[in-house]
């Protein structure tokens, strides 16, 4: 495996990189006008990080960045003038890193001439000269706990730009910092945070190193693989190629699968073997429904996670049963890396035609200490692709027993005698046992009865397959000869190789495949043109290719249920035809032999490319099996108009042996000048197949839709997409639905009002889930249990983490999620110059009813329920205040066992009073209500009721010296245990921050705080007291950060808390970064 660190040292020596640079700052104020493309900065080489835009005071994300030539690709904005700060290299990279000072002369080695008139010091530049422009820093960071113990990191983050010679061109970032963290798939652009790439360009060669995307697309192939490692492109008269050498991040995969009727998702993506427990890569997936190709985003088609390897569908999309999703995406299941290496070469000849050979090999990588001296010595002397382990050891605390060779769950008893046993449950998709979780929130696995099995989706066992690391050879001929002006011959020849067991290279599997394709193109007539062409494809058994090679809709055009990789004969003739003014007209006739089945097919499409007409088609397929039948007929007719296009549109589908639907609709468009609305209904109808050539209807849908895109001059802007489905069936469910997407916001410079509104609802079929909480050691993780209250409660230093863990099949389940933010600021207004109100409103429900209902603690059907508001008066003069009004309800119904209700209310005010230049002070006070209820454990409930002020003095002595003294007072009354409580803290605390020189600080805060319960109670609710612990606290922070020579910095964290539930815990984190 490469190592990355690895990877940056080799990089970095074959540039010899030697920097010194010097960065300015800059302030560039450019008029942008829609008819330019992008921004052009009055310097280049820009440090990115540093880059700020503005525009009329609001923060503008750019589109995209050229920091090499400075220029700023702004998306989708209007005319204007945009603020742009940011940092600059001047002139050229010097070849030492460090200050300029060190390039000085010693003194005792400067010769002494009387005859000079200037005095100083030569500081031209070397005559080696470095054309290299980097800058960045590299840190390593150490922590200490006696909870956690220690740890140590670092991390890498430079840029390069430059010239290495004549036409050899480097750029490149780097940045490795060990983070573990994807990037989220909710938006279209995905952030990458660790990355190292260099790319040296040559007129006639392309080298790439460090992460990158091997991608070799054709007509007949689609091999896509995020690696680490190096690429080359290269051209050199007819000769051209690539090269790749380099180990890949997973596993690639494609899949089709079918919605489920009325739900958006989550749609899960499994591994090949069907294992669900898999990380996606981030940015790999590609997701086609019904053929067409999707973008990613909330504000698109769908969102991802890429931990869960989970799909949602946004209300752009409308699921049905017979939806088509065709899905690519490369995923992680934590076993064997694997390496990827290959090369192609193209020759290109007279008239256009071209030779290209390409070989590559995929492979699994091993560690021999990792697989263990008797699992080698199985693949090795068995010959065997794969070995059972078992998983189940004696153990005399363990919590499983056997009976009957079935093992069963029983922790033991104080009494117990019984044989026992310690499991470690494998994922297996044949598996005969199901993870589930009881009444106590302990997760478990309990046998299924066989009737039973097929109804679970994730199965386990007590044993443990391990599969012999294998690999996968891939070959192929790809040729273009143009016979003359109209007649054409293009084709691949390939084979794979697929070595099942590396270790002995014996149990093997070779197959090949072609494809060939004869083309008479274009032939002009007066008043047409047309264009034939013949494919014959034949792939054999065991054949098996390193990316598809159909297109998307493959399945759905044979209406055939599996994705066809081998052992398959398929022929096609094609005839297009363009009527001039008219459109193109295709004709298809189709012949496909796989395994022991035969099919024949005719497809007939007609495109309309009439300005009137351009969005208008007709599409007919049919298939025939010599059993059955299957057609499928689509068609939309569309007048465009100046503003308003009405179409027509419908779908006629039906296998004759199984089911049928239609579905027709009226819709009409409207563009303006800054709008447009698309508005319809679609009526369809579904029919099942009976004995006698009977149909019989199952159910009737009409659906509504209406889409509205518009943005006035005065500040209005609206998105709203809604969605409704009306159903009716034959089985008395209710399955009518609506989708929303709405987007209202308000902001115009010269109004006082700024407004924003988002809503969203959606349908779906979730799984049943619940939070479980693990332990993992002391000071590892993020929560505490509180044995008294019965629940976990968040703590940095805690000893368990929270996971969410899958409990059941799905259900429906209705999703609303909302938010609304308004700022009034009266100062435009000249009513009250000094005051901005603020609101800030969210909402969210999952479950099943209105979230407009009230809902209380023995909801069954509610999953979750969380409102939020916020109310906020800020004024500002001579002194800031801000009060606010705060209430928040959230029942979670995660738990199988119930439900918990948290109801909070806050009223507060922050103060700051400026009493002399140097001299403020400054209060926060709030008074708070907090109700807990629960139906899974009594000793949840709590009800709790005080206030907490917090009253600083802050004092600026002078430049180099800051501090804070203040006071805190507190108390919380209630009933905890069916028993009053009444507890009081105060406290003082103190801060100093020292400035040293402007190249360094040090800020300390102490903090003193003693709690008393006034009725001798030994316990609190967890947010009694702000969390304060009974009796004394004693919590201290030291930050130190110190900046040597400009190129070196440091920085130290010191932290302790002594309470009665750490006793003298001392955290110690430490970082120290170059910069260059």
């Amino acid at each position: 495996m490469l190592n990355r660190i690895n990877l940056v040292i080799i990089i970095a020596a074959l540039f010899y990189l030697k920097a010194e640079t010097k960065i300015i700052s800059a302030v560039d104020s450019i008029n942008y006008y829609p008819s330019l493309e992008y921004l052009q900065l009055k310097n280049k080489f820009l440090i990115e990080s540093s880059l700020e835009i503005s525009k009329n005071d609001s923060l503008i994300i750019p589109n995209k960045i050229n920091i090499i030539e400075g220029k700023i690709f702004i998306k989708d904005s209007k005319e204007g003038l945009f603020i742009i700060k940011y940092d600059y290299l001047e002139k050229k990279l010097p070849i030492k890193i460090g200050p300029e000072w060190k390039n000085l002369p010693d003194l005792d080695k400067i010769p002494f001439n009387n005859n000079y008139k200037e005095s100083g010091f030569n500081l031209s530049k070397p005559k080696n000269e470095s054309n290299i422009y980097s800058s960045g820093n590299i840190f390593r960071s150490i922590s200490f706990s006696p909870l956690g113990g220690s740890d140590f990191t670092g991390g890498l983050q430079m840029q390069v730009n430059g010239s290495l010679a004549n036409n050899i061109n480097v750029s490149g970032i780097l940045s490795d910092q060990n983070l573990t963290i994807q990037p989220e798939g909710t938006t279209s652009d995905l952030e990458n945070f660790d990355k190292i790439f260099i790319n040296i360009t040559h007129p006639n060669f392309l080298l790439d190193a460090g992460d990158i995307e091997y991608i070799y697309n054709d007509k007949y192939n689609n091999i896509n693989r995020k690696l680490v490692g190096l690429k080359n492109n290269f051209n050199y008269k007819n000769w051209s190629g690539t090269s790749v050498y380099a180990n890949s991040k997973g596993i690639s995969h494609f899949i089709e699968i079918k919605g489920r009727d009325g739900d958006q998702g989550p749609y899960e993506l499994i591994g090949k073997d069907g294992k669900r427990d898999i990380v996606i890569l981030a940015g790999t997936e590609k997701i086609w429904f019904n053929g067409k190709r999707l973008k990613r985003g909330e504000n698109y088609d769908y969102t991802i996670d890429y931990s869960l390897a989970e799909i949602h569908f946004t209300p752009r999309i409308i699921v049905d049963f017979d939806s088509d999703i065709y899905i690519e995406y490369q995923y992680s299941d934590f076993k064997y890396q694997k390496g990827f290496n290959g090369i192609s070469l193209q020759n290109t000849f007279d008239r256009s035609g071209y030779l290209s050979f390409g070989l590559f090999n995929e492979f699994d990588q091993f560690n021999k200490e990792d697989l263990g001296g008797t699992i080698i010595d199985s693949f090795l002397v068995n010959q065997s692709s794969l070995i059972k382990i078992n998983t189940a050891y004696l153990d005399s605390i363990g919590e499983y027993i056997l009976e009957d060779s079935i093992y069963i769950y029983s922790p033991k008893d104080e009494i117990d005698t019984l044989t026992r046993y310690r499991i470690i449950f494998q994922y297996n998709s044949e598996g005969k046992y199901e993870k589930t979780i009881n009444e106590t929130g302990e997760v478990f696995y309990k046998h299924i009865p066989f009737n039973e099995r097929l109804k679970i989706l994730d199965r386990y066992s007590p044993f443990k397959i391990i599969k012999a690391p294998k690999s996968q050879q891939f070959g192929l001929a790809k040729f273009y000869f143009p016979i003359n002006e109209y007649l054409s011959v293009d084709g691949q020849f390939s084979g794979s190789r697929e070595i099942h067991n590396i270790m002995t290279e014996n149990n093997d599997s070779r197959s090949s495949a072609y494809i060939i394709n004869v083309n008479v193109d274009t032939v002009d007539f007066k008043l047409f043109k047309i264009k034939l062409s013949y494919q014959d494809q034949q792939r054999n058994p065991n054949y098996i290719s390193l990316g598809r090679e159909t297109h998307v809709n493959h399945t759905q055009l044979w209406n055939i249920d599996k994705i066809i990789l081998d052992n398959s004969r398929e022929n096609q003739f094609q005839t297009n035809v363009v009527i001039k003014n008219f459109g193109t007209s295709s004709f298809e006739s189709a012949k496909l032999l796989y395994d022991s089945l035969s099919f024949s097919r005719f497809r007939f499409n007609q495109n309309i490319f009439n300005k009137h007409y351009k969005n208008s088609f007709l599409d007919f397929n049919y298939v025939n099996t010599n059993k059955s039948f299957y057609y499928r007929t689509a068609g939309k007719i569309e007048r465009i108009g100046v503003k308003y296009s009405p179409n027509i549109s419908f779908v006629r589908e039906e296998n004759n042996t199984l089911n049928r639907y239609q579905k027709s609709g009226l819709g009409i468009n409207y563009n303006g000048e800054n709008s447009n609305i698309e508005s319809g209904f679609n009526f369809r109808t579904d029919e099942d197949f009976l004995e006698g050539a009977y149909w019989s209807i199952n159910s009737k849908d009409l659906i509504l839709y209406t889409n509205i895109h518009s943005q006035s001059n005065l500040g209005w802007k609206r998105n709203i997409i809604y969605k409704k489905r009306i159903k009716q069936n034959n089985k008395s469910e209710n399955l009518n639905y609506s989708l929303l997407d709405l987007s209202i916001s308000w902001k115009n410079r010269d109004s006082p009002f700024n407004l924003d509104i988002d809503l969203r609802r959606e349908e779906s079929l979730m799984r049943n889930r619940a939070i479980v909480y693990e332990y993992i050691g002391q000071g590892l993780g993020g929560y505490r249990f509180d044995k008294d209250f019965n629940t976990y409660v968040l703590d940095p230093n805690g000893d368990y983490i929270a996971y969410t863990f899958i409990t059941g099949n799905r259900k429906p389940n209705t999703v609303i999620e909302g938010s609304q933010n308004i700022i009034i600021d009266f100062s435009k207004l000249q009513l009250f110059p000094h005051l901005i109100i603020r609101s800030d409103s969210k909402q969210e429900f999952r479950g099943t009813g209105s979230i407009l209902s009230s809902y209380g603690i023995m909801d069954t059907n509610l999953t979750k329920l969380n409102l939020y508001s916020r109310l906020e008066a800020i004024i500002s003069k001579t002194r800031s205040t801000k009060f606010w009004f705060q209430y928040n309800k959230n029942i979670d119904g995660y738990d199988p066992r119930g439900n918990d209700l948290n109801i909070g209310k806050e009223i507060g005010c922050d103060q700051v009073f400026k009493l002399k230049e140097n001299l403020s002070v400054k209060n926060h006070f709030n008074m708070r209500k907090k109700s807990i209820q629960s139906n899974i454990s009594f000793n949840r409930n709590r009800v709790l009721q005080g206030a907490w002020s917090n009253l600083t003095i802050q004092r600026r002595h002078n430049k180099n010296l800051d501090f804070d003294i203040g006071a805190i007072w507190g108390f919380d009354s209630g009933k905890q245990f069916n028993e009053d409580f009444n507890a009081k803290a105060i406290g003082i605390k103190g801060a100093v921050n020292i400035f040293l020189n402007k190249i360094g600080r040090i800020s300390s805060e102490i903090i003193y705080v003693n709690t008393i319960e006034s009725n001798n109670l030994s316990i609190l609710p967890p947010e009694a007291l702000n969390g304060y612990a009974l009796g004394a606290s004693l919590k201290t922070n030291t930050r130190l950060h110190y900046l040597l020579n400009k190129t070196f910095s440091f920085n130290i964290n010191f932290n302790t808390i002594n309470d009665s539930r750490y006793d003298n815990l001392i955290t110690l984190q430490g970082e120290l970064r170059a910069y260059f």
